[in-house]
């Protein structure tokens, strides 16, 4: 019986002492579950919070760039307003390289008039009030366009004199909009919204708590608030400019977390959400872990706070690999690159911000594939990483566009680096035949102010960059340095480029000869035809204005063949009108000569004409030979076949050989001007009495471009040049004139 007892008292001790076990485990986990759930809004939140200031940093300077676009193109068009012809140009192709899908001038009354859209009043709106008072600015709501649809308007002030007398506005569309909220969170879980103080929606993201009723109804109707967090909270701190957080619920099962921070303007505020499972789903396991071991307590307290570090950490990995590792290169995101910028700006010391493109990549993509073109990238940005020094950084910032930041601001030095890596990407041709060389674009922009922000960084080493005027020579890295006058020089082409093909066709080029002149007798003996624009707003244009911008987009084969045929009509006046016919030459562009038969159309056009071919020279550039002698060889007997003289110009401008003059049989060769800037030159003088002589034995005539003094004349007649072409006797004049001087005073 005793016995008995004391069984029965152990067993219910063993019970009581199970049952305290199983009580102590179950706090213990309840604590566990408590303490893991406030570990993952917290983490969830410090997340939340890192990557909404990232976003609102990206917004914050794209609303910065877009107010400073408004108010540039405000102060232009001041600038341009006795022109209205550029006013519409201008306004067209500032739209065209800008987010505003309109730009308009606002009255004094409030009245807005957009060309080809119509009017409307925008009086009742803060931003167009503001801009008529002096402040550029930006809507604190949605504002209809033409059509109904809703966007975002920009407005700065317009001062043609000084003083303001109404606004230019411009409109983004919702679509422009929402490439602000284009960065993903939380692998694709989580979304932003940018509402007003009031909870109006200006870019919205698709989502459970987004409709057109507005932010804070919603929230009302839907969301259940966890404790801590409230919808009155959020309205006070918004409109005290100060940034928060808050968890709610909707329906059973989703949770969210919510942070809200303000932008720069003052008037809108960036919302980050994610859903809490992003982190609990990582917990999951644990936690029923727990439950299931509570015997073993302390044990799985260890494990507890192990697996809770651990996650941790890997999901801390994970958040930091997705926004800061590339997928192709390993290397920096966009992201990761601008902070490592934003760092860098904290030290006052200058630096260079560079946009490097490989050239013709989609090329490498359609003929190996993507996997291989992603291994190039890869390459290229290994190989860059190599040669970056403390303090350097780079990332792909798109396809194949990289941006490197470097601690140099010596432009030898930074050529020179780049020359560098060039060449080392380009190693693995050594082992390959035929070689594949990758040629990289660089533009370049020496940030020496820090208020300097990275979207003006970026956007001047672009415009470097695709302003590169080294496209077509054989270097595999082309260079170019940003400068202020880049911008107004990329503008000014711009507006060129607009009105180039009405130009032809209205006839503003217009053809002027330069006399050659014959160094024995003194008398005009033949013309070299230059073109210049006459531009009814901006009056004549002289060619080095506009002839190289025409070599790179290709319109110099157009006005080639405009000015060809003026000089065949010319001629045929002259011969009509019984005077003396003296031999033109024309200027041949290197673009021809990718252009299979070219030269049968100027055959085409001489004998519409009927023209005797011997009166026309055909001048060829000295660079020509470098880049294809056999070809150009073709191009020279085809000339003569035809019936055509042809010159070989600016002999002496690069890098000319004895072997030029041995290989290109060429009827006249043009000395180069630079023979003659330094006067009493001895070693110069002799080099052109030799050229001239070793001409003179090839059976070639010669000319001596850019003499302007008459010391020049009297050394090239001693050495017997054939001919002489320079301000010395005339520069270029229009064909009215030069008819005047040769045909009537006998020049």
């Amino acid at each position: 019986m005793k016995l008995h007892e004391d069984v029965k008292r152990r067993t219910l001790g063993l019970g009581l002492s199970l049952l305290l076990i199983l009580a102590v485990a179950l706090t213990l986990c309840v604590l566990l579950v408590q303490q893991s759930n406030r570990i993952i809004r917290e983490e969830t939140q410090r997340s939340l919070s890192e990557i909404s200031e990232q976003s609102s940093i990206k917004i914050n300077q794209r609303v910065s760039f877009n107010k400073t676009m408004i108010s540039g193109i405000s102060s232009n068009l001041a600038l341009l307003k006795d022109a209205p012809a550029y006013r519409e140009a201008y306004v067209q192709g500032a739209v065209a390289q800008s987010p505003f899908s309109w730009v308009g001038m606002v009255d004094t009354s409030g009245v807005l008039r957009v060309p080809g859209r119509g009017e409307m009043d925008v009086s009742q709106y803060p931003v167009v009030s503001e801009a008529l008072a002096g402040e550029t600015g930006v809507s604190g709501f949605l504002v209809p366009n033409f059509d109904g649809t809703m966007g975002v308007l920009y407005a700065a002030p317009y001062k043609p004199d000084g003083d303001i007398t109404g606004a230019v506005a411009g409109w983004v569309s919702p679509d422009v909009m929402q490439d602000l909220l284009s960065t993903s969170t939380f692998d694709g879980a989580g979304f932003s919204h940018i509402i007003n103080q009031q909870g109006d929606y200006i870019v919205q993201a698709g989502s459970a708590v987004a409709s057109d009723e507005g932010f804070f109804t919603e929230m009302q109707q839907q969301a259940q608030m966890f404790e801590g967090s409230s919808i009155e909270k959020m309205r006070a701190d918004m409109q005290g400019g100060k940034s928060g957080q808050l968890q709610f619920r909707l329906g059973e099962d989703m949770q969210e977390a919510l942070t809200y921070i303000p932008l720069e303007n003052n008037r809108w505020y960036l919302l980050s959400v994610v859903p809490t499972t992003v982190y609990a789903d990582k917990v999951t396991s644990f936690t029923n872990l727990t439950l299931l071991l509570a015997a073993v307590v302390f044990f799985m307290f260890l494990c507890l706070i192990g697996a809770i570090l651990l996650i941790n950490r890997k999901n801390n990995r994970r958040i930091t690999k997705m926004a800061y590792e590339d997928p192709v290169t390993g290397g920096f995101t966009s992201q990761r690159f601008e902070m490592a910028i934003h760092a860098r700006m904290k030290d006052p010391a200058p630096f260079a911000f560079v946009s490097l493109d490989i050239r013709k990549f989609k090329l490498i993509n359609d003929a190996f594939g993507s996997t291989r073109g992603n291994l190039v990238l890869k390459h290229v940005h290994d190989v860059i990483a190599q040669h970056l020094q403390d303090g350097e950084s780079v990332a792909r910032i798109s396809s194949d566009t990289f941006n490197v930041l470097l601690n140099s601001t010596e432009q030898r030095e930074i050529a020179q680096r780049l020359e560098d890596i060039t060449r080392q990407i380009n190693a693995f041709n050594e082992r390959m035949d035929p070689p594949y060389y990758l040629t990289l674009d660089c533009g370049i922009f020496m940030v020496d102010r820090p208020q300097v922000d990275i979207v003006m960084m970026r956007d001047r080493s672009n415009a470097a960059r695709k302003s590169n005027k080294q496209r077509n020579n054989a270097q595999h890295c082309a260079c170019v340095f940003y400068n202020d006058l880049d911008r107004v020089q990329l503008l000014r082409e711009k507006e060129m480029e607009n009105i180039m093909e009405r130009a032809l066709e209205n006839d503003e080029f217009v053809v002027y000869l330069q006399p050659k002149v014959s160094i024995e007798t003194g008398k005009t003996v033949g013309a070299e035809a230059l073109v210049c624009w006459n531009n009814p707003e901006r009056g004549i244009i002289y060619p080095n204005d506009f002839i190289p911008l025409f070599e790179r987009n290709g319109f110099i084969l157009q006005l080639d063949m405009y000015v060809f045929e003026q000089v065949c009509k010319l001629l045929r006046r002259w011969i009509d009108e019984g005077r003396k016919v003296l031999p033109i030459s024309v200027n041949l562009s290197r673009n021809h000569l990718r252009i299979p038969h070219f030269l049968d159309k100027y055959q085409q056009i001489q004998q519409r004409y009927g023209v005797p071919p011997a009166y026309i020279e055909i001048e060829l550039t000295e660079t020509l030979v470098f880049e294809n002698l056999d070809q150009l060889k073709e191009v020279i007997d085809q000339i003569h076949a035809m019936g055509f003289q042809c010159s070989m110009d600016d002999f002496g401008s690069g890098y000319s050989s004895l072997n030029v003059l041995k290989e290109v049989p060429v009827d006249v060769l043009k000395l180069d001007r630079g023979f003659f800037t330094k006067e009493g030159d001895a070693r110069g003088n002799d080099v052109v009495e030799a050229v001239v002589g070793l001409a003179r034995k090839l059976g070639m005539q010669t000319v001596s471009e850019g003499v302007e003094t008459n010391a020049q004349v009297e050394f090239l007649r001693q050495v017997r040049c054939d001919m002489i072409q320079g301000y010395v006797f005339s520069r270029a004049v229009p064909i009215e004139a030069f008819e005047t001087m040769v045909f009537v005073k006998g020049m």
